[in-house]
């Protein structure tokens, strides 16, 4: 992996997780008006933001692609990043303006993390054309195997059959198919 690759990567990672570690918490501790010893009631992050959680768990997804898929996946995970980062601000935001309260600091903290999933979603996009592809280590090679006949296909069953089960397991330590 590039090292501009890994910073990215890293980059998204951050932001997605403390955006999902500050949406937990108490965001805004409302009192309530008429009642002795001011009752309050606290509203976590999630509640008063449901969509930075799903916001945060899309990054997340997408810090994955970033690392593993080819160009056009990859083009498609910095969307996603931007999309998160632009959107997590502006859905605390929003929910600033719905309280009733002062908010807490970890609404901040949680608006916050737009900000490294906003550079990675940039960063991305460009510098996603210079990243070297997947590689290509474990696909198959070769085109696709002829199906057998039906002749082949009996003859190995009545070879099945007559074969020991130590022959089976040893088989597949050699890496065949004994099936």
């Amino acid at each position: 992996m590039t090292r501009s690759r890994a910073l990215t990567v890293a980059l998204g990672l951050l932001g997605g997780l403390l955006a999902l570690a500050a949406v937990n918490r108490t965001w805004v501790t409302e009192r309530v008006a008429g009642l002795p010893d001011a009752a309050a009631t606290q509203v976590s992050g999630d509640s008063a933001a449901p969509s930075v959680p799903a916001l945060a768990l899309v990054a997340l997804a997408a810090v994955v692609v970033l690392g593993t898929a080819g160009r056009a996946g990859r083009y498609i995970a910095a969307a996603l990043l931007v999309v998160a980062g632009v959107g997590i601000p502006a859905a605390v935001l929003q929910a600033r303006g719905d309280a009733a309260g002062p908010v807490s600091a970890w609404a901040w903290v949680t608006a916050a993390a737009g900000v490294p999933l906003l550079v990675a979603g940039v960063a991305a996009f460009a510098l996603a054309g210079r990243w070297p592809r997947p590689t290509r280590r474990y696909e198959r090679t070769g085109g696709p195997a002829e199906p057998p006949s039906r002749a082949d296909r009996s003859a190995d069953r009545s070879a099945d059959r007559s074969a020991p089960e130590s022959d089976a397991w040893a088989s597949l330590s050699r890496g065949e198919d004994p099936t």
